[in-house]
């Protein structure tokens, strides 16, 4: 696998930003730095949720900014890292410098060593680039065509994050393998359905030894749950019977032709299962998850097919979503769990 590590607009906006705190911020500058590849690359991922004149905006003018007053949701939920950014600078370049000094190939390979190790012999990427940046969203680490990025605020906010990075770059790499080496499900919507929770449900057993209620973890000389967060997938964990009913729910009306078509399927998926927001108890306040539902179903789904059958069948039924319901439940049966069987 070839490796290319990018890293140059993170001391960029560095720079632009020393210059803002002086009161020397010129504009054109700050457009040519949001101008740079490697932010392209952001906003080509999050496809119009975030452009680049909206980041320019808000970079001129977000110290006197309060979250409230922040349309864009990425940004509002980014807000709090860009100040903390601003207001410690120095000890933000500090930090930022010698991490990424030494970073190196060397973690990039170990991590894909273990990302591969969640897949059939065969499964491969023929390259990947690392791209660091100030992020520009509410996502720390993500996959996007042929690379992964990770946002510097957040790594240096939250050490938790840098303690457990390895197996962070490890689940990120799982995502770009699977992206390019499994087929999409066009034809049969309930396979379409069940086959989104399959990349992080996979993920988070493989790279992060996830330990389910149904599924178990991966690795037993290991800890549970590497690179997430405890109480959101203890959160998440006891809420497993709501999220059974409302899978099983989603499958009724596909069977009964109220749910036809992938649109609909991703919209579903957007506003329940990829949701962040939980509220402790009804009537409560909202609160925000660092983990959504569609990791811990997804663990639960194809972690206990993986369980069950092994990596080969696993990922034969993963190419071939339209058998996970029949496999899944044969599944339960076996580990002695009919309770959770879907019909």
């Amino acid at each position: 696998m070839k490796i290319s590590v990018h890293k140059s607009s993170v001391f960029e906006v560095l720079q632009i930003l020393r210059k803002k705190k002086a009161q020397e911020i010129d504009q054109a500058e700050v457009e040519r730095v949001f101008s740079h590849e490697d932010y392209l690359f952001e906003f080509g991922r999050y496809q119009g949720r975030l452009s680049r004149e909206e980041m320019i905006r808000y970079f001129l003018n977000f110290e006197y900014l309060k979250s409230g007053q922040i349309e864009n949701e990425d940004l509002c939920q980014h807000h709090c890292f860009w100040l903390d950014f601003y207001f410690h600078v120095d000890e933000y370049e500090d930090r930022i410098c010698e991490f990424l000094e030494n970073f190196n190939d060397e973690q990039i390979f170990a991590a894909y060593e273990q990302a591969r190790k969640g897949f059939p012999e065969g499964y491969t990427i023929p390259e990947c680039k690392v791209v660091f940046t100030c992020g520009i969203g509410r996502s720390f680490g993500y996959p996007y065509q042929n690379g992964i990025h990770f946002d510097v605020l957040r790594l240096m906010k939250e050490q938790e994050i840098m303690e457990d990075f390895q197996e962070i770059i490890a689940h990120e790499l799982h995502h770009l393998i699977y992206n390019q080496n499994i087929h999409i499900e066009t034809e049969d919507i309930e396979g379409y359905f069940l086959q989104c929770f399959a990349g992080e449900g996979l993920a988070i057993k493989f790279t992060n030894n996830a330990q389910g209620l149904l599924s178990k973890k991966m690795y037993e000389d290991l800890s549970s749950n590497i690179g997430l967060d405890k109480e959101s997938i203890a959160y998440l964990n006891l809420e497993l019977e709501q999220s059974f009913s409302e899978l099983k729910g989603t499958i009724q009306k596909i069977h009964m032709g109220e749910i036809k078509t992938r649109d609909e399927v991703d919209t579903l998926i957007c506003e329940y299962w990829l949701s962040l927001y939980h509220q402790e108890e009804p009537g409560g306040v909202e609160k925000l998850l660092a983990q959504p539902r569609l990791y811990t179903m997804g663990n639960e789904i194809w972690g206990t097919i993986f369980d069950v059958y092994g990596m080969d069948e696993l990922y034969r039924i993963v190419n071939e979503p339209k058998e996970c319901l029949e496999k899944f439940n044969h599944a339960l049966w076996t580990i002695g769990k009919p309770e959770y069987c879907i019909e």
